[in-house]
């Protein structure tokens, strides 16, 4: 064979070789490292959904037990040392908002997700859960089935909150939707239900988690009569998604049944048929949008007017509202 085909067949051998597809799979993006952190025990159903939902395009860790602001910041430095780039924290304590705030002007590369907080930066968001649609649906059932008319919430938040002050004034608005006549007592974090007076046959409980629960007194073990929960896993998910798709923004969140975020967990066959119908109808409208939970007119504890008629409350007011409404007896705490 001469050295003219010999060049030529080598020449055809390499076309093939350099054409023939590759039997291993072109390398994808790496994960997202994720991490989760908590005050307590980090049980959480809604990260195990996303996570079994989104499974290799992400690797995820979680901090538990971070009760003060130092512990917070040791474990955000950590974590972004470690290459994390997307961060909740599910500590709503005003030192776990404090850390992060530190750690994220420190890491501009990082999104920082801070739980019911108020400082925000452009790689830290803040979100929360409207837990009072959930108190004023409670507040319907309570102002329908109450004997007396006297009605007490059990906020059991450890640290005050605007948020507490909102599910009384909505607890208290749904029971007075039913009964203009009811009223509302509020005992504090380390209150029993005996501090809210006699007179009392329905409590609303509030805790930490967002859980709201409806029962009547001294019916602490039975059945609660409806009970509300969120749902983080929808918030989860677009997060999520969002950073994945490197479209993640800093705006604010406050989701609440609109996103299926507030969920209506159960309601007690002790519940009439009539009443069910008329929670759940006032539930699809929260879903769509529609409710007026805070359509005016709506007065203060002192009777003058925070709302005109047919004003309807925005955010903003929502956001700052630290007074209680009427027929609510006491003032808010720590605030």
């Amino acid at each position: 064979m001469t050295p003219w085909f010999r060049f030529v067949g080598l020449m055809l051998l390499i076309g093939m070789v350099a054409c023939r597809p590759s039997s291993e799979p072109s390398a994808g993006p790496p994960p997202l490292k994720v991490a989760f952190l908590y005050a307590g025990a980090g049980v959480d159903p809604a990260r195990e959904v996303v996570a079994g939902e989104l499974g290799a395009r992400l690797q995820m860790h979680v901090e538990e037990q971070l009760g003060d602001e130092v512990a917070m910041e040791e474990a955000l430095r950590s974590l972004v040392k470690e290459e994390h780039r997307l961060i909740f924290s599910m500590v709503s304590h005003a030192g776990a908002m404090v850390a992060m705030h530190h750690v994220a002007a420190d890491a501009p590369s990082v999104h920082f997700e801070q739980l019911g907080g108020i400082k925000t930066m452009t790689n830290m968001r803040a979100f929360e859960a409207r837990t009072y649609e959930g108190a004023y649906l409670a507040g319907l059932v309570a102002g329908s089935l109450s004997q007396s008319h006297v009605l007490g919430v059990r906020v059991q938040m450890v640290t005050p909150s605007l948020e507490a002050v909102r599910i009384v004034n909505a607890f208290a608005l749904g029971a007075q939707a039913v009964e203009p006549k009811s009223v509302t007592r509020v005992a504090g974090f380390d209150q029993g239900e005996a501090s809210l007076g006699l007179g009392v046959d329905m409590v609303l409980h509030s805790t930490e988690s967002g859980r709201i629960s409806l029962q009547r007194v001294g019916a602490s073990g039975g059945e609660p009569l409806v009970v509300f929960a969120v749902d983080w896993a929808p918030y989860y998910r677009q997060t999520i998604q969002a950073a994945l798709a490197e479209k993640w923004g800093a705006e604010p969140a406050w989701w609440g049944m609109h996103e299926e975020t507030v969920v209506l967990a159960s309601l007690s066959a002790a519940v009439p048929a009539p009443l069910r119908q008329r929670v759940e109808q006032a539930r699809d409208a929260l879903r769509q949008g529609q409710a007026g939970i805070w359509r005016g007119p709506l007065f203060g504890q002192d009777g003058k007017p925070v709302l005109r008629q047919g004003e309807l409350a925005s955010d903003k007011f929502l956001y700052g509202m630290n007074f209680y409404v009427k027929g609510v007896e006491g003032q808010p705490q720590g605030l």
